[in-house]
C-alpha cells in the first residue's frame, strides 16, 4: 500500500513535512489496525 503525494511549491513541501509526524503517529498505524482487524475477521475485499 502507498500514499503518494507531489507537493507544489514551497508551501506544500512545508505543508507535507509539518503532516509527516501526525501521518506516521496517529493515521498510518490506526489504518494498518483496521486493516488488520478486517483480515483476521475475513472482510478481505
Amino acid at each position: 500500500m502507498a500514499v503518494l503525494v507531489k507537493p507544489n511549491g514551497l508551501l506544500g513541501k512545508a505543508y507535507l513535512a509539518g503532516i509527516a509526524p501526525l501521518r506516521h503517529l496517529i493515521v498510518y498505524p490506526a489504518m494498518i489496525r483496521g486493516i488488520g482487524q478486517k483480515w483476521r475477521v475475513g472482510i478481505g475485499g
